[in-house]
């Protein structure tokens, strides 16, 4: 890989699920050499957990594990985030895993043994994509920059905070309710002041997003307005 490329994945997250231990440690060392965080997972259940909490950028996971298969930990995810580019592996060359693979619109299915090149060609693939989908069309006047962590709205630009980044990344990444919950997680608050930090927040970046694109369910959280959808 060119120093270009090294020095962009170091911005990104990566979740790697695998039983076997010493592949998992094997690829472990490679991955906290190229990417900002690393999270391990030996099972299907605790790279689901990991997703839920952490929201990798890239996820890379075996087909067969137990409590939770490969398959089954990504159409859970896929049930709600589409974006979250996710990589298979397999020991196996099997058609039908091949097919659903395209339906779960996976980055790429690689076959067992992981090498380096195959992984550099999973690293450039997701670079590829990230820088596709850097801008996103909130409105017709309203641009969301991920990269420069602002919205531009014509000829104005607004600088989002870290925590106003995280929410409207999850916020487009789960097309569905963000709970009062998460929204407490994202603002690190404490119980006793968090219903007040959050209607801050939340009048904060209404200034920033297209006019009503935030819909409140009362009791529940926040999601995108029909009219944005």
């Amino acid at each position: 890989m060119k120093t270009k490329e090294i020095q962009e994945l170091y911005n990104y997250s990566v979740l790697f699920a695998e039983d076997e231990k010493g592949l998992r440690e094997e690829i472990k060392e490679i991955l906290e050499c190229l990417f900002k965080k690393t999270y391990l997972a030996n099972d299907g259940v605790e790279a689901l957990h990991i997703y839920n909490q952490y929201k990798p950028d890239l996820i890379i996971t075996d087909i067969k594990m137990p409590k939770l298969s490969g398959l089954e930990l990504i159409k859970s995810i896929r049930r709600q985030d589409d974006i979250t580019c996710i990589c298979i592996i397999s020991a196996y060359t099997n058609l039908d895993f091949v097919l659903l693979a395209t339906e779960l619109n996976l980055l790429k299915y690689i076959i067992k043994p992981i090498t380096k090149s195959k992984l550099n060609l999973v690293f450039q693939k997701f670079l590829n994509k990230k820088q596709v989908n850097l801008s996103i069309k909130l409105s017709n006047n309203y641009i969301f920059n991920k990269n420069n962590k602002s919205i531009i709205n014509d000829n104005k630009v607004y600088k989002l905070s870290y925590k106003e980044d995280k929410f409207l990344n999850l916020l487009l990444s789960k097309k569905s309710i963000i709970t009062y919950e998460e929204i407490e997680y994202i603002l690190e608050t404490q119980n006793f002041n968090s219903e007040h930090s959050i209607r801050q927040f939340i009048k904060k970046i209404r200034k920033k997003l297209p006019k009503h694109y935030l819909n409140n369910l009362q009791n529940q959280g926040y999601i995108i307005s029909n009219d944005f959808l």
